[in-house]
Formats: C-alpha cells, sequence, structure tokens
C-alpha cells in the first residue's frame, strides 16, 4: 500500500506540463501604409517611419499618433476617390504628424464622411495640388477640432456643427499658389496666426478669409488672433487680411491688448 501511494506520488510530481506557443509580437509602430491601416482598426496607431502612400489612410474612429513623422498622399488618379486625399478622415484624432502633397490632404470624401468629431493636434499640413483641409461629406452633427497646428494652403470645410481652431498657423502652401480660409459654417479662432507670402516683387500677399459668393449667415470669430506681431482688431482686419465677407458676420474679439 505505501509503495502504490509513493508510485502515485512519484508519477503526479513528474508530470510534464503542456507547452503553449507565445503569442506573436505585434509591432509597436507601423512602417508602411499596410500596417498602418491594420493597426487603425483595432482603435489606436503610432507611425514608425516617413510614408509615401501608395494607398488611402483612413482614421474613422481611430487615434493616428504620427510620431512626428511625415506622410505624403498617394498619387491621385481620376475617378478613385481613395487617392484624393492625403489623410482620410471620418472622425477620430489625428495627432502629431506632417502630412503632405495630394488633392485635398487633409479631409473627407464620399463614402467616407466625417460623421463624429474629427480633432488635429500638433498635425502640419503642407497643402497639395488644391486644399489644405477639405470636409464636406459629414452628416453635420459632428464637429472640427484643430490645435496647435499648421495649416498651408486652401482651408474649406462644411457639414459641421461648428469649427474650432486653438493656437494654429494658416499660411500658404508650399507653391505659393493657395492661401486662404473659406468657412462654410460658424467658426471659431482663437489665439490663431496668419501669414501672407512675397511676392516677386517683395511685397507682401495677405493671407485671405474668403467666403464663397452668395453665402449668408455664417458667423466668423477671431479672439487674440495674429498676422506676425501685429494684434487683429475689427478696426485693421481689412488691413492684415484679404477679405472676401459676403453676407457673413466677421467679429473679433481680444481679451488683451
Amino acid at each position: 500500500m505505501l509503495l502504490a501511494l509513493a508510485l502515485l506520488f512519484c508519477a503526479c510530481g513528474t508530470a510534464e506540463e503542456t507547452p503553449t506557443e507565445p503569442e506573436p509580437t505585434k509591432p509597436a509602430a507601423a512602417t508602411t501604409a499596410e500596417e498602418l491601416n491594420e493597426m487603425l482598426k483595432t482603435g489606436r496607431a503610432v507611425l514608425g517611419a516617413d510614408l509615401t502612400l501608395n494607398q488611402e489612410i483612413l482614421v474613422s474612429g481611430a487615434t493616428l499618433d504620427g510620431g512626428n513623422k511625415t506622410v505624403t498622399g498617394p498619387a491621385p488618379q481620376e475617378g478613385v476617390v481613395e487617392t484624393e486625399n492625403g489623410l482620410t478622415v471620418a472622425g477620430g484624432t489625428v495627432e502629431n504628424i506632417i502630412v503632405k502633397g495630394n488633392y485635398r490632404t487633409v479631409g473627407d470624401r464620399k463614402g467616407a464622411g466625417a460623421n463624429t468629431d474629427v480633432r488635429l493636434k500638433n498635425v502640419v499640413v503642407e497643402g497639395g495640388e488644391s486644399y489644405a483641409i477639405n470636409f464636406g461629406y459629414g452628416n453635420g452633427e459632428a464637429s472640427l477640432y484643430a490645435e496647435d497646428c499648421v495649416l498651408n494652403g486652401w482651408s474649406s470645410y462644411t457639414k459641421f456643427q461648428q469649427a474650432i481652431f486653438t493656437n494654429c498657423t494658416f499660411g500658404f502652401n508650399e507653391s505659393g499658389s493657395q492661401g486662404a480660409l473659406r468657412p462654410y459654417i460658424d467658426t471659431t479662432l482663437v489665439g490663431c496666426k496668419f501669414e501672407g507670402k512675397t511676392a516677386a516683387d517683395g511685397s507682401v500677399i495677405p493671407f485671405g478669409i474668403n467666403f464663397k459668393n452668395g453665402s449668408d449667415g455664417i458667423h466668423l470669430i477671431l479672439e487674440d488672433c495674429y498676422v506676425g506681431e501685429t494684434l487683429i482688431t475689427q478696426e485693421n482686419i481689412r488691413t492684415l487680411l484679404q477679405v472676401n465677407q459676403e453676407g457673413n458676420i466677421i467679429e473679433v474679439r481680444n481679451t488683451h491688448s
């Protein structure tokens, strides 16, 4: 009896556990467009290298941390909407990234409208063929927020409830062909700066606030905004900026002089 118990104890004590296969290691940061799109499906993606895209990057309800890397959009192809944007943002957060090139550098598109809030943080946009940012396919229920961004080129947007830009800088794109803000909805700019471009004769062409002809009733607020070192006021705004007001309201507010 004692011998049987001893043998049983020995057998139990020497039993080997079944080895398990380790889970495959997931990359901490994406280095290809394919990896980036797959990571975005999880809700958060980090970019680990500069990318020249061969396909669309779609941010929809996720966070893209660009890691201060540069993304250059795919070459636009006529009739292929997925090549229109450098980054297609249908909602979510894009931060710490430089985006260059393309027809719409950052924006939504047909079939991928911005139907949830869009937040741009520390994003540098070098407008390509036309737009720095361009949104126009949402359901009108979300909002656009931009903070600490540099938006060089033509920026326009609609189909949001509101747009709020905080501590952003607006300027011309690299070619100097585009440099204007065209809001289609109520917009507030707080602590923003506007930069003009130097013409061939050495004169400065001011950045533009350019409402669409026939637009009416849009309320644009500029609070503590500057051109260079000059504070924008209700009295000097048309001297410092090219302003096409149409039937809209431009209100300048300053909390300090």
